[in-house]
């Protein structure tokens, strides 16, 4: 006869990973969101496309880069 995978200590210590994963999962997307609000972040990757938060902003931020020259 075969022992089933999911013992009671098993379960827990799942959930109890699953858990620490959620919120660390949570932390990091409220870090970010905050950074790009702040403008810490004028871009950011989705798989491997480049989602801009707000382009006419790089652009203007480009001109007085290029102005200050």
């Amino acid at each position: 006869m075969t022992l089933p995978f999911w013992t009671k200590e098993k379960k827990a210590d799942y959930l109890e990973l699953y858990k620490k994963r959620e919120q660390e999962r949570k932390y990091n997307r409220e870090y970010m969101q905050k950074a790009r609000d702040e403008g810490r972040y004028k871009y950011y990757r989705d798989g491997d496309k480049v989602k801009f938060k707000n382009l006419q902003l790089i652009i203007d931020d480009d001109k007085k880069t290029n102005q200050q020259k």
